[in-house]
């Protein structure tokens, strides 16, 4: 089960929470993963969504409406390519 994978990975009675995408997977009332970490072992962890994927589907529904959010991460792609696969960097 997952919350003894998780208590021999991690020292339960530290675990404070955690910060996870918005699934019901994660987030689900009955069968989420902070659920069961909260009622199987760390009662008062915390858990919250990850502002990293938060902030992705903001741009992406931005993208959706406006011209002009879609360009401007059109060209924060291009140049995130441009450098992350130049030439100093193989």
């Amino acid at each position: 089960m997952l919350v003894d994978e998780f208590k021999t990975l991690f020292a339960a009675k530290k675990c404070v929470g955690g910060s996870l995408d918005g699934a019901s997977v994660n987030f689900g009332g009955a069968n989420g993963i902070a659920k069961k970490v909260q009622d199987g072992m760390a009662p008062f962890a915390q858990f919250c969504h990850c502002g990293s994927h938060r902030a992705a589907l903001c741009m992406s529904s931005a993208c959706k409406t406006n011209d002009f959010a879609a360009n401007h991460l059109r060209i924060s792609q291009r140049i995130y390519v441009r450098y992350a696969f130049s030439y100093k960097r193989r």
